[in-house]
């Protein structure tokens, strides 16, 4: 059972500025493609279906022109990332940077602009409402951070869809003063400078018991960052998660100063913090770590945990038996041997 103790936003360095970003950093978002399943850097294929799509999406005074879409495509290729299901592209999210979010910023790209602005977050017909329009947000916005290029990223939604973009990430901010067809948008933000993330106390029967680990949501990947934010915390262990697939996460765990393979409380504390933050339709989290699939299970009394099983040996070196005979005044029933042990102890007080 887990308690969320504190929310806040913060974690790791965010004093990078948007002109600083290096070649590295540009590879990286590049190759970070949006996806929903499977591995894919490519643009969706090509403006015509691009186009198709959106006309289906959007009505036809909101709708951009093909002209606008091979636009951004061509100029702001970093940016421009489709879905991929079962190795069919079934929707795209694209988005260009500016110096300001107004309608004469957005209309081109500004390589160097703080701003991110998203234009499209289009699903085809017949995958809607499968949350795949969440999951890809998502994931782009965890790509944003991780390179560090922008200090915001902004959009424009009707009322009707500002539930799904706060549920990725975003705040609203407001009606908006961009004029977009005949209906009110609204300006939404999500601040790409720092990692969100919460403090979560695992085994807890009351706040601030229990027992703690943070837990960041996204942010960069690179080793250094990782550890120079766990180090900050200076909790036993850091959850970081990287959201890959609609109720699927990549997870690693690091105390300040290693990373580990497996830890049970912080994979507690991100499961309780993804049910309670981001993922409260779901029943069913599938953690992706360097120990394998982990899942997370919403159940009455808090979240279940399947964790890897490596059974026992019997253990048959007499030495062993028979220091841990001494040791306990007395014969043991039966005697096992944890995974990987195999030397018998050295003395009673080992055994």
């Amino acid at each position: 059972r887990g308690r969320r103790r504190r929310v806040g936003r913060g974690a790791g360095e965010s004093d990078v500025a948007p002109s600083s970003v290096d070649a590295r950093r540009r590879r990286a978002f590049q190759m970070g493609a949006v996806v929903v399943e499977g591995a894919v850097a490519a643009p969706p294929r090509g403006a015509t279906w691009i186009f198709r799509e959106r006309a289906l999406r959007y009505p036809a005074d909101e709708a951009a022109s093909k002209e606008a879409l091979e636009y951004r495509q061509r100029v702001a290729g970093d940016y421009f990332r489709k879905m991929v299901v079962g190795g069919e592209t079934v929707g795209f999210v694209c988005g260009t940077r500016c110096a300001a979010f107004d309608e004469a910023s957005m209309a081109t790209h500004d390589e160097g602009g703080a701003v991110l602005a998203i234009h499209s977050v289009v699903v085809a017909p017949g995958k809607r409402r499968q949350g795949y329009a969440l999951s890809a947000v998502r994931r782009y916005l965890a790509d944003v951070r991780a390179a560090g290029a922008v200090d915001a990223v902004k959009l424009i939604a009707k009322a009707s869809l500002l539930p799904l973009y706060v549920r990725a990430g975003f705040a609203v901010d407001g009606l908006s003063a961009i004029v977009h067809g005949a209906d009110p948008w609204f300006e939404c933000t999500a601040d790409a400078a720092v990692a969100p993330y919460v403090v979560a106390d695992a085994f807890a029967e009351s706040a601030f018991g229990g027992n703690p680990a943070a837990v960041v949501f996204g942010g960069r990947s690179d080793d250094e960052w990782l550890k120079k934010v766990a180090a900050e915390f200076n909790l036993s262990e850091t959850a970081f998660l990287e959201p890959r697939r609609p109720g699927v996460y990549g997870l690693r765990w690091l105390t300040p100063s290693a990373e580990v393979d497996l830890c049970g409380h912080a994979t507690l504390g991100a499961a309780h913090a993804l049910f309670e933050e981001t993922e409260s339709a779901r029943d069913l989290l599938i953690f992706e770590t360097r120990s394998g699939e982990l899942r997370a299970r919403k159940v009455d009394d808090g979240v279940e945990l399947d964790f890897p099983r490596d059974a026992p040996t019997n253990a048959d070196d007499p030495s062993l038996v028979a220091a841990l005979e001494a040791a306990l005044e007395g014969k043991p029933l039966r005697v096992t041997l944890a995974p990987g042990a195999a030397s018998p102890p050295t003395g009673p007080g080992d055994a």
